[in-house]
């Protein structure tokens, strides 16, 4: 998942497809891009070093 923060938007991608960003599943998958979006921010206010 790509979150641009810049624009309030995030992109989806199913790296098992391979590791092109051609297929952005967030709008076929909102739930998920959802979750993710969640996880990461939850993340972030935890104080858990990025790598």
């Amino acid at each position: 998942m790509l979150e641009y923060i810049e624009n309030n938007t995030v992109q989806l991608f199913n790296l098992k497809d391979g590791i092109v960003k051609e297929n952005d599943l967030s709008e076929k998958e909102p739930e998920k891009a959802k979750e993710l979006l969640q996880f990461l921010s939850l993340q972030k206010n935890s104080g858990a070093k990025m790598m």
